[in-house]
This record gives structure tokens, sequence and C-alpha cells, in this order.
């Protein structure tokens, strides 16, 4: 990394800065693509416990990594996902009410894990789980009432500190153990959601027609800030050497003795013509008049000719306008009818996908390039 503090170095250092934190930010994003076991895990416990799940429609490995399912299966889960959402939120709609009608103890969410009252509700949970029926609710009334009676306790603790006969706790449990039971179901169904959406968007960031997919929003960021960095060096090229460059931009230009007039001092007249050249153009024409300038752009060492960075930009422009779809725009043909800079063979209506060992190139390109325009300029006089 360049520790320079000329005036194209500090471009050259903020293009760096940003080009690390995109790349951190994809590596991040790609993360996502990898769901760990437990997620799945909890999402199939979740509807199989509330009776929500159809074993036919689940993936036979809990531990998804969706690059690697086939992407039949993988699209029929993931809607099978989404189908099961407004099925969760009725569910979700019904339990609320239900725990609104539900009497809760006063001090409920105080009563420790460990306590009498804690663990008698605790115990009473596990078995109205499975059947809440009057006769099961009396059987167990009766059944906590004889095992309290036993205790040595004279008068159990049951909340707050405060002292009640056996009769309140047995009440006091049965009635914790129906509002923890509504009001865990409200919360396990809320999570299920949530992780149902984990679930949507990494599937959707593992596909690479998508506008989130990890390197497809990394290339057209990592390439919008190339583009700016581009255009600040050029700015800065030709404020330093302005009567050599210029001519560069517009030879055929012509400026009236009435507009040079206007000007109180030629920094003003020189930003403003600069300003006037740099607006008309696009990054491809930038990088063309460089490279017919003699300015090296790319490193050959590594196997990268300008043609290269020429189609990174075409490519990024369809990504940018085009959805990623390859048009006529990205298919310039030369005289002889044939495409200029379609080094990858795309046809045309097919998307211009970014993997792995494009992204890297990319990076490299776009590295070596400012690289070698600040090298350049710190040739310019001042």
């Amino acid at each position: 990394m360049s520790k320079k503090n000329s005036e194209p170095d500090i471009f050259l250092n903020r293009f760096i800065e940003e080009q690390e934190y995109i790349s951190r930010f994809t590596e991040l994003l790609q993360r996502k693509l990898s769901l760990d076991g437990y997620k799945i895990y909890e999402i199939i416990d979740t509807l199989k416990e509330y009776k929500l799940l159809d074993k036919t429609k689940v993936l036979d490995n809990s531990s998804v990594y969706f690059s690697s399912y086939d992407s039949k299966k993988l699209k029929e889960f993931l809607n099978y996902l989404r189908e099961l959402k407004p099925i969760i939120r009725f569910e979700i709609n019904k339990t609320k009410k239900h725990l609104s009608k539900i009497n809760k103890p006063k001090g409920i969410l105080n009563v420790h894990a460990n306590s009498l009252a804690g663990e008698c509700i605790s115990y009473l949970i596990e078995i109205f789980k499975g059947d809440s029926s009057e006769k099961v609710i009396e059987t167990q009334r009766g059944l906590l009432k004889e095992s309290l009676s036993k205790n040595e306790q004279e008068e159990p603790f049951f909340v707050g500190n405060e002292r009640g006969t056996i009769d309140e706790l047995v009440d006091y449990s049965i009635d914790g153990a129906f509002y923890y039971i509504s009001a865990g179901k409200l919360n396990h169904l809320n999570n299920v959601l949530y992780e149902i959406e984990d679930v949507e968007i990494s599937g959707r960031l593992s596909r690479s027609d998508t506008e989130i997919n990890p390197l497809r929003q990394g290339f057209i960021t990592l390439t919008t800030i190339f583009d700016a960095t581009v255009f600040d060096l050029m700015k800065l090229a030709l404020t330093r050497d302005f009567f050599n460059l210029i001519s560069l931009f517009g030879k055929q230009d012509k400026i009236s003795l009435d507009k040079i007039n206007r000007f109180s001092s030629f920094d003003e007249f020189r930003n403003e013509i600069i300003e006037d050249q740099l607006k008309t153009k696009y990054l491809k024409e930038i990088l063309i008049i460089l490279n017919s300038f003699g300015v090296t752009l790319t490193d050959k060492t590594k196997g990268d000719e300008f043609v290269h960075l020429i189609e990174m930009v075409l490519r990024r422009n369809i990504h940018i306008h085009n959805r990623g779809i390859v048009d006529y725009k990205y298919l310039e043909l030369n005289d002889n009818g044939k495409p200029r800079y379609n080094l990858y063979n795309l046809k045309s209506g097919k998307v211009a996908t970014i993997d792995l060992k494009y992204w890297e190139k990319v990076n490299r390109i776009c590295l070596n390039c400012i690289e070698q325009i600040a090298t350049w300029i710190r040739t310019l006089p001042k």
C-alpha cells in the first residue's frame, strides 16, 4: 500500500481502502450462503412441534450449503418455505388472540426457574404440551397437590416472596404453565419467520442472476468507485498539465473571446474547461484517451491487457443499466462486424455472471489501473 502523501497518492490510498472494505463486505455476504445445521434444525423442529410441517418438502440434509444443492430441488424447498409464511402468520395471530384471553399470573415473569413455583410450572408445561384436556388438568392438579403436601414447608414460597397455600400455588402453576406455553409458541413462530427469511435471502444470494448476489454487488460497487477515482485523477492530471493534455479531449473545440472574458483568473477558466470536458466523457472514453496517450493501464506480466479493462467497463454498464444481460452495446462491433471486447463469448440476452475468478481479476485490474494512472500523474509538471 502506498504511504506517500502527494495528491495522486491521496486518491490511490482512498481507493485502496475502499476496495479493501468492498472485498470484506463481499466476503461477509458470501458467508450468508452457508446456513449452519442448527438453524435448519430449529426451523424444522418448530414446524414439527406445531404441526405445520410437510415432511416430504424438507431437504434431506439439515446442514444446508446452497451451492451444493440441485437448483430445482433448492427452488422447491424455498418455495415451500415461502408458502408456509402466511400459514405461520395466521397461527401467530391466532396465538396472540388466545394469549390475550389467558389469565396472566401476577409476577409470572419474575418467577425463578429453580424456585418451587418455577419447578412446578416447568413440570406442567411438559405435561400440557402433549395433552391439555380438562381430564389431564384435573389429574395433574390432584397429583401436584399431593406432591406438595408431602413437602416439609408449611407455606411454600411461590412468587415475589409472597407466601400462599398449596391450592394457590397449584392454581398459579397451572395458569403459569398455560401462559408460558402460548407465549413460547408465539416467540418460536416469530423466530421461525425471521429464520425463513434468512434462508430465503441465503438462497437468493446464491443465485448468480439476482440483484443481491455478493460477487455481483461487489463488482458493481467496486467498478463504480473505480469510475469515480479515474475521473478524480484525470481532473488532477488536467489541472497539472492543462495545455499539454486538454487537446486530447477536445481538439476541435473552439472558445470565443467573449467566453474567456467572463473569467476573472486563469485558474477559474481552466477549471471550467476541465469540468466541461470531463462531464461529456464516459469512463471507457477516458481510458481509451489515456491508452492512446501511452499511459500503461494494465499489467501484462499478469496476463492483463487493455482489452480486459474495457470489457470490464462494458460488463459493469450492462449490470447497472440492463440487469447484467448482454446487449448490443456490450457486443460492440469492429469494422469487420465482430465484437471488439467479447472475450468470454457471451451471448446476447444472457446474463454476464460474475464468478469468483472474474471477481479476483477485476480487483487486480482496477487496482493496477489506478496505481498506473497515479504513477503517470507524478511525472507531470505541477
